[in-house]
């Protein structure tokens, strides 16, 4: 199972996808590049991802994924790392 979602923002495409390894990748592309790259991998220790969702919040990118243990965890974009 993977989830996969993106969003586009003045400076290019974010794309986070979620799945059964218990992992996040989050990938981008400026918009002068043609290609995504590898932005952060962010493991879980166990449990399914089943949803991701990105969105901006007061000029903020935010990641929020839901895992098979019911939690909801929410993350926000740091310069280029993605933390809780």
């Amino acid at each position: 199972m993977t989830s996969l979602v993106s969003r586009s923002q003045a400076g290019g495409t974010t794309i986070a996808s979620g799945a059964a390894d218990c992992s996040i990748n989050i990938w981008e592309r400026n918009t002068c590049e043609a290609k995504f790259q590898l932005l952060q991998s962010i493991t879980f220790g166990s449990g399914f991802v089943f949803g991701v969702d990105l969105y901006c919040l007061y000029g903020h990118l935010m990641l929020a994924c839901g895992t098979e243990t019911g939690k909801v965890e929410v993350h926000v974009k740091q310069g280029k790392e993605v933390g809780l």
